[in-house]
């Protein structure tokens, strides 16, 4: 895409380094990213025979490619197990269930800590994180989640509430709070990484170099305790410690916000319910890309940052190469793949989303509590913009 001149306000340095950004951004084909396997997988739990899961899967179903791999339910007893089952009996992409009771092992609390012993009942290569409040935004492609050479895509933010709240979670494991990565899903972690982290633990509290799931749970006992400190963040913890390991730090890139700009999201966290998807050929891409213009950087700093750098013109100037850039390669990427590899709705037809549906509750705390989401997140949003009216009125 030529552009004759470069926007108000950008010096011919920056558009330069904004040329070489987009040009390590895209690959000459999608067929030089060579994609590991990679499983979802999600925690929930069963009753009466329902998976209370939020609508998550709608835009796992519409955007995510079945090459990558397989989706699966991690449950603590054998008869939630069958109840599983039993209700995704007849449907195409039924998710796999497996089987791993925690408390059994000595969790305390199994939704965080399930996440340091995937490990157990995965062989694949990657493991997949979503919360299940969690939306996909597009069609998910390799380089989305993996660069050319091989290493896992991490984004994090470095800044604002989400990093103030969350560093300390990382600093009682003795690790360096690099950045929050409880920003967007899905958290990729190398799966053989999970035995080396809990071995860390081990060695941290006990004294002790083994990957043991028992002692780690001990040891997690005595880090943290979860009647007095408020939730974990396992995935800042998880890639804080990928971060200062010198072997696995090497098999990721870490893209950490406002560092890194632009910056392209491929989902959004703490939705209470997930859009109806619109797949690639039934969108028009001009009016996508101007919706996508306000939300496909993170939402905790880049306005921040745009304005408290006065380049709010070049902020957005720079997303929308990227995006368009991006857009390109979605088109090369779908138009180079057999049809029933654009996701599984396309393989399946639009009767999943129903069956899905059928099998799960879409809420998980009830009306209050998403009542309670909504008045929180407003009450964030007049506190952030009291904030930057103050600054900008004594020239922060």
């Amino acid at each position: 895409r030529k552009v004759k001149q470069a926007p108000p306000g950008m010096g011919w340095q920056s558009w330069l380094a904004l040329s070489l950004l987009l040009v390590s951004w895209m690959p000459a084909s999608h067929s030089q990213v060579l994609m590991p396997v990679v499983e979802t997988v999600v925690s929930t739990f069963v009753e009466h025979g329902h998976i209370f899961l939020r609508d998550f899967f709608r835009s796992w179903l519409a955007f995510w490619p079945p090459s990558f791999g397989p989706i699966s339910i991690i449950l603590e007893n054998e008869l939630a197990r069958r109840s599983v089952e039993a209700c995704f009996d007849s449907v195409c992409s039924a998710p796999q269930t497996k089987l791993l009771d925690l408390r059994a092992m000595g969790s305390v609390r199994a939704k965080y800590e399930l996440k340091f012993v995937a490990d157990l009942i995965s062989t694949a290569d990657v493991l997949a994180f979503f919360d299940d409040d969690a939306c996909l935004d597009d069609h998910v492609i390799p380089r989305d989640l993996i660069t050319p050479d091989g290493r896992l895509i991490a984004r994090g933010v470095k800044t604002g509430f989400n990093q103030k709240r969350y560093m300390p979670h990382s600093k009682r494991f003795n690790l360096t709070a690099t950045a929050s990565y409880m920003v967007e899903f899905p958290v990729l972690v190398w799966r053989e990484m999970l035995p080396d982290f809990r071995a860390y633990v081990n060695h941290l509290v006990l004294g002790e170099r083994t990957s043991s799931v028992n002692l780690f749970f001990q040891s997690m006992g005595r880090i943290w305790d979860y009647n007095k400190q408020h939730g974990l963040c396992e995935f800042c913890v998880l890639l804080n410690f990928a971060h200062d390991s010198p072997k696995w730090r090497k098999r990721y890139r870490f893209d950490l916000s406002p560092e890194t700009h632009p910056m392209h999201v491929i989902s959004r966290h703490h939705f209470i319910s997930c859009e109806k998807p619109l797949h690639f050929w039934e969108r028009n891409e001009t009016s996508f890309l101007a919706q996508r213009r306000e939300n496909s950087l993170f939402p905790w700093d880049s306005n921040t940052w745009g304005l408290s750098q006065g380049k709010e013109e070049w902020r957005m100037t720079e997303l929308e190469v990227l995006l368009a850039a991006r857009s390109q390669k979605l088109q090369e990427y779908l138009s180079s793949v057999p049809r029933d590899n654009v996701s599984w709705y396309v393989r399946c037809g639009p009767e999943i989303d129903e069956q899905w549906a059928a099998c799960t509750q879409q809420n998980t705390k009830g009306p209050m509590h998403l009542k309670q989401v909504g008045e929180a997140r407003a009450r964030s949003a007049k506190r952030q913009k009291g904030r930057h009216g103050r600054k900008m009125r004594h020239g922060g």
